[in-house]
């Protein structure tokens, strides 16, 4: 067999013989991307069809047709990378993050903000309706700082830093102690004004007040889970100092 330049060269297309060709033809075939590395060929007058790049009038040139293996991509260097969970903690720990940066500020927005629709629980002329704006003021103001530590603590755990992971336990301890307080405090309120005290009700109240009963039950179980979770496994998270 000749390795000549004027050797010609049978190409398989659509299980059919097909040429004869050059050698040049079909080096440019490969150039072109009509051909590829994979293409069978025989030689005229050979028996068997091997890829082209089994030839070695073509081995060099099927060899750069090939693409590298991979691009070298950094770590941090995606199309899109989100700005609420990180890649390299688990699934959990991303909803986490989810809900101290995002779920929790417009969990308190919502909130806060509903009264204006749902009103006081007392009449103004009750002798303890003051008390009852005192209550709401403090649970506002404590419930924001609470807030601030969560969505601070979510970005350092999604920094991949162990101080978010702690400021976020110390921000549901923190939430469910002073909640369950202020809980027992309206109650007392409540039972101190008597029913003569309590303020009327509307229908839109009403079903916002149940919604958000729904949405605060689920909240509690939520950050329950997340606190037990966190005591578990904060330990074993890629998370570095700081």
């Amino acid at each position: 067999m000749s390795d000549s330049s004027d050797q010609q060269w049978w190409l398989a297309r659509n299980g059919q013989a097909a040429g004869p060709y050059s050698e040049e033809y079909i080096t440019d075939g490969l150039r072109a991307g009509t051909l590829t590395a994979a293409s069978q060929a025989c030689p005229i007058g050979g028996e068997k069809w091997k890829p082209l790049e089994d030839w070695p009038p073509w081995a060099d040139a099927a060899q750069q047709q090939q693409p590298p293996a991979a691009i070298p991509t950094p770590a941090n260097d995606s199309l899109y990378e989100s700005p609420l969970t990180s890649p390299k903690l688990p699934p959990f720990a991303n909803w986490i993050c989810v809900y101290a940066i995002l779920v929790s500020p417009v969990l308190w927005v919502v909130g806060n903000f509903s009264c204006c629709i749902t009103g006081f629980s007392l009449r103004e002329d009750s002798p303890l309706f003051g008390l009852e704006v005192i209550l709401i003021g403090f649970e506002a103001f404590t419930s924001l700082v609470i807030t601030i530590l969560l969505f601070v603590g979510g970005r350092r755990l999604r920094a991949l830093r162990r101080s978010g992971a702690t400021t976020i336990i110390a921000a549901i301890w923190s939430g469910l102690v002073i909640g369950f307080l202020t809980l027992l405090a309206f109650i007392g309120l409540m039972m101190a004004a008597g029913e003569n005290s309590e303020a009327p009700s509307t229908a839109a109240g009403d079903v916002i007040s149940f919604l958000l009963l729904m949405v605060g039950l689920c909240e509690l179980g939520f950050v329950i889970s997340a606190l037990i979770w966190l005591h578990r496994h904060s330990m074993k998270l890629p998370l570095t100092a700081g």
